[in-house]
């Protein structure tokens, strides 16, 4: 990017702009993203400045210097309620302050939305990190493929108010769900979702993953007695071997998730990719 979206002057008039979207290109030349622009970081600062009735940011394949850049952004925008960032990357971590005011979306956050791009991120999106809000409700989280540990989810822990928790996970790595669950401390739980991109595994291997899971057991102790909705999507590439409309994928699922079937809360679908 070689200059701002839009002028500062233009900014200065958008003081009551509750919603952005911003999206980012790959380049024309290769599947890489575009460099890191200084531009973008000091055009987001100052509509943060701007627009200070701003509720929903969501960032789209852009690319920052520092990952400090995002937490001093986060911010600035004094009353976010919402924040997506999607294919978003960082080309190191920078200075973070060691104990953060609790200022802007600190304070005000209630949704956050994390998609991975293609560059490893999964150690760089801290959520222990105070710029994520204690008080968020809903959090959606997609991790790289084969990038990430059991410990990457003890940041889970940090969000007493967290009502909604939304991950997907891709073919073996549904092996995390459980590691991951075991670290939500919020006595408000009340829904999951989990996504389970089937990229190249069979139906067979992935129903006896979830099998293995054994998340009736799980979520039948604190803090998940007050369920009210699990969501289980297995997502399949069409054409091959079992495909989305094989009726044993859903009883599959059924069957290795009797508890919350009995309790009422479990809904499940298979979707072509």
């Amino acid at each position: 990017m070689k200059a701002p979206p839009l002028k500062a002057s233009a900014v200065a008039q958008m003081t009551n702009l509750r919603e952005f979207d911003m999206a980012g290109v790959f380049s024309l030349s290769s599947d890489e993203e575009s460099p890191p622009s200084p531009h973008i970081y000091s055009f987001l600062l100052s509509l943060a400045c701007s627009c200070r009735q701003m509720t929903k940011v969501t960032l789209r394949i852009l690319s920052f210097e520092e990952y400090a850049d995002i937490v001093k952004l986060a911010g600035k925008f004094v009353c976010l309620e919402e924040l997506s960032l999607r294919g978003v990357s960082v080309t190191s971590l920078g200075r973070l302050p060691a104990r953060p005011a609790q200022t802007g979306s600190q304070k005000s956050l209630k949704a956050l939305t994390l998609r991975h791009g293609d560059s490893y991120w999964a150690s760089r999106w801290d959520l222990t990190l105070p710029c994520w809000s204690a008080s968020l409700q809903k959090l959606s989280l997609e991790v790289p493929h084969e990038q990430t540990r059991e410990d990457y989810y003890t940041g889970l822990s940090c969000f007493p108010q967290l009502i909604s928790l939304h991950l997907t996970f891709t073919d073996e790595d549904i092996r995390l769900v459980a590691a991951a669950l075991r670290y939500v401390r919020s006595t408000a739980i009340g829904q999951l979702t989990f996504v389970h991109m089937c990229e190249s595994q069979s139906r067979d291997s992935a129903l006896d993953e979830l099998g293995k899971l054994q998340l009736d057991d799980l979520l039948a102790v604190a803090p998940y007695l007050d369920l009210t909705s699990v969501v289980w999507r297995t997502v399949v590439r069409p054409g091959r071997e079992h495909d989305a409309a094989d009726p044993l994928w859903k009883n599959g699922i059924r069957e290795r998730l009797k508890g919350c079937e009995s309790r009422g809360i479990l809904r499940c679908s298979i979707v072509r990719l």
